[in-house]
């Protein structure tokens, strides 16, 4: 879900999707599965312009992802 979001998010913006984010920043959401800024800004390849561009849909994602899996 996270590979999807990146590719609608770097096509929409016409840019290759690493300049989303890199491949170690999605497998360490992916690892962490962060919900607050606070948590996800731990993660290295998240800085403070990314945590305010991209980050709250990836954050979206996650939360969402989490309230699947306890359904």
């Amino acid at each position: 879900k996270l590979v999807n979001l990146r590719r609608e998010m770097a096509q929409a913006a016409n840019k290759p999707a690493f300049a989303i984010f890199p491949n170690f920043v999605l497998i360490e959401l992916a690892n962490q599965q962060p919900t607050t800024t606070a948590a996800a800004i731990k993660i290295k390849g998240i800085g403070p312009r990314k945590l305010h561009d991209v980050l709250p849909a990836f954050l979206d994602c996650i939360k969402t992802h989490l309230s699947e899996q306890r359904d």
